[in-house]
Parts: structure tokens; C-alpha cells; sequence
């Protein structure tokens, strides 16, 4: 049996059966009379270049955007992701990054060239939009002469609606079946002057196919009466 240290007795390392390995070895270096060696810090050395600055204001800017969309990407990148190890959210912001470009200070995103989904599902033919100043929205559509099926007649469709001038989405989620060939909602008042960004996407009425987004080149604001 170890001897344990009487009354009186000095015992030069109080903390060695401490599991605390950090206060054991203050004691080893106090004994001693040896500095303990300082923490490594772990701020970075070089300060970030002009370039890292700009690609982690641009990740930002996109992180930002991206959460304004997540909704849409939640649904639009399902399949997608079931394959690859990334989240919608994830894929969303890389093709937001490789649609913009740094002007100056300012970020300018391609929105024509942003995809909310990706999918095998046939788009919408012909899309229209028409909003009131008052924020009633009508968007169309025409089933075309190509063949429907039973299964694409009941396809869900889905719209967003971003408005760049008030930096928010004002709409999104789903409007109706592909088969109705029209859908009305309301968003609230806006300017005529608003610049807004449109796109829509079908989802099949069951399981998770979707189609390639669509952005809305044909949208109008119709200033209201009154």
C-alpha cells in the first residue's frame, strides 16, 4: 500500500491524482521553476486579402438570399440531395454564388439564371403574371397540345415571388394543379415601380419529381385605381 503523507509533511504536487492534466503540470513547472509554455493563439496571422474580403462578403450576400428561398429549395432540391452530400439549402447558395458577380462594393445576381429546382418533370408552358398595385397577383399558363397524362394533369405548382426593391419574398409556395391553367393570391401592396423576380416550378401530386424552374419573363404591375 502507498504511504500516505502525514500532517506536516509537504507534498510538492497536491494535484497529481487530479484529473485535471493542465493543473498537475502548473504544479510539475511551480516545483520547478520552469515557464509554462504560452497557448498557441489561434487568430489568424496575415490579415484576410482584398480577395478573401470579397469572396466572404459574396458567401454572405448569398447565405442571406439563400435563407429568403430556403422554402422553395427545400422542395425544389429534394431528389437532388437524397444523391449528393449537400443540404437544398447548400445547392441553393452555390448557384446563387455562380450567378453573381462583385460590381464595385455591390453584388449582382443573374436572376434569370437562378434555378430553384432541378428535376426531370415537364415546366409550365408559357407563364404570365399580372399583380395589381393593391397585390393581387394572377398567374397563367396554357396546357399546350402536348400529351398530359393523368399523373401531369394533378402536378402541383409552385411560385415565388421576390421583390429586389424591398429585398423580401413576398410569395411562396404552392398556387394549384398544373391542369387549372390559372391561380390568383394576394401579396400585399406594392410600388409600381417594384422590380420583382418570378419563378415557378411544378412538383408531382405525389412523391417528390420535379421540374427546372421557370423564371417569369412576362410579369406586370398594373397600377390600381384609387
Amino acid at each position: 500500500m502507498r504511504k500516505k503523507l502525514g500532517p506536516g509533511r509537504h507534498n510538492p504536487f497536491p494535484n497529481a491524482r487530479r484529473k485535471n492534466w493542465a493543473k498537475r503540470m502548473s504544479d510539475v513547472y511551480e516545483f520547478f521553476g520552469i515557464e509554462p509554455p504560452r497557448k498557441k493563439s489561434t487568430k489568424p496571422v496575415k490579415p484576410a486579402t482584398a480577395l478573401q474580403e470579397k469572396t466572404r462578403s459574396k458567401f454572405a450576400y448569398a447565405n442571406a438570399l439563400a435563407g429568403k428561398m430556403n422554402e422553395a429549395a427545400k422542395i425544389g432540391y429534394h431528389l437532388i440531395t437524397k444523391k449528393k452530400p449537400q443540404t437544398p439549402m447548400n445547392c441553393l447558395m452555390t448557384n446563387i454564388m455562380n450567378c453573381t458577380v462583385t460590381d464595385g462594393s455591390q453584388f449582382v445576381t443573374s436572376f434569370k439564371d437562378l434555378l430553384l429546382s432541378e428535376g426531370v418533370r415537364n415546366p409550365l408552358m408559357v407563364p404570365q403574371i399580372r399583380i395589381s398595385t393593391l397585390g393581387n397577383a394572377s398567374l397563367t399558363w396554357i396546357m399546350g397540345d402536348r400529351p398530359m397524362t393523368k399523373d401531369s394533369e394533378t402536378d402541383l405548382v409552385y411560385l415565388l415571388i421576390y421583390s429586389e426593391t424591398q429585398n423580401a419574398v413576398l410569395y411562396s409556395g404552392y398556387v394549384g394543379l398544373q391542369k387549372e391553367e390559372q391561380a390568383t393570391i394576394d401579396i400585399g401592396p406594392i410600388r409600381s415601380d417594384e422590380v420583382l423576380h418570378c419563378w415557378n416550378f411544378l412538383k408531382a401530386f405525389k412523391g417528390y419529381e420535379v421540374s427546372y424552374s421557370d423564371y417569369i419573363k412576362d410579369v406586370k404591375i398594373i397600377a390600381s385605381e384609387g
